[in-house]
């Protein structure tokens, strides 16, 4: 079983190392991963009903100056609405300070053995991740915060707000002991995949519309180009976006469309 006692062991230490610094990579430093993380959850919000951009608008003049918009602010945070997005509330809570550490100790030696690759100063690594933590932080926040105050404005209470948040923008930090090993141990993004499919498959049966509107813009996008040749094999989820520098490009939609979650569902029938 996963659990912290494996990170007794040389290899087990070497390995949670090894994999802290992937992740740190893969999401903090990775602007690509901010990217696919915003347009996932405006998709995430166009679900819940939530349109208007001035709902953005708001939230990101509140995140910014949390003292002139003070009881907009305490609302959010007092129904623990801050600091549980993917960043601030997965890594944050189990692992930021781990990914700095880690980054902050490169060696060479057994528990640091990426470290003959990456040569970069310890503090400019440490630099960068925690400028990609503060952006990441702050788009988790606008997004929620934007769909905290449409939802209120609808007129539901500010707990019932809280709750649409959390079904369509997740808590990261709510899982078992045994789903936060897992997590760290083998599946780095379990939690996206443990809390996005229930949902994918809920709308999908209780609003098709907004899954087949969403597949009808990537098809959309794809008919710009004249012509689209086959994807390569392993791809999840292509989109075609047409040739670039004499070479036929596409970007695979999974982890920006929700939806592409369900693939899953695929692979295992």
């Amino acid at each position: 079983t996963f659990s912290d006692t494996s990170r007794q062991t040389k290899v087990g230490k070497l390995y949670d190392d090894l994999m802290t610094k992937w992740k740190g990579g893969a999401t903090l430093v990775n602007i690509p991963f901010h990217t696919r993380n915003f347009i996932s959850g405006l998709v995430q919000n166009f679900n819940a009903d939530i349109q208007n951009p001035k709902y953005y608008d708001d939230a990101f003049k509140a995140i910014a100056n949390p003292k002139k918009y003070k009881d907009i602010v305490d609302d959010f945070k007092q129904h623990g609405l801050d600091n549980t997005g993917f960043l601030s509330g997965e890594t944050k809570t189990d692992e930021l300070h781990d990914i700095f550490d880690a980054f902050k100790n490169i060696k060479g030696d057994i528990n640091s053995a990426i470290g003959e690759v990456i040569k970069f100063p310890s503090t400019a690594i440490n630099t960068a991740l925690k400028a990609g933590s503060f952006v990441g932080e702050r788009t988790e926040s606008v997004l929620k915060l934007a769909h905290f105050l449409a939802k209120k404005e609808e007129g539901l209470s500010s707990l019932e707000a809280a709750r649409s948040v959390r079904k369509y923008l997740f808590d990261y930090s709510d899982l078992t002991k045994t789903e936060k090993s897992i997590r760290r141990f083998a599946a780095p993004f379990y939690a996206w995949s443990r809390k996005n499919l229930p949902l994918q498959i809920e709308k999908l049966i209780t609003d098709p519309a907004k899954a087949g509107l969403v597949l009808k813009v990537k098809n959309n996008i794809e008919l710009l180009s004249p012509e689209e040749p086959l994807a390569p094999p392993g791809l999840s989820m292509p989109m075609y976006v047409g040739r670039v520098n004499g070479r036929d490009r596409w970007i695979t939609l999974d982890g920006i469309l929700p939806l592409a979650e369900l693939r899953l569902l695929d692979a295992k029938g």
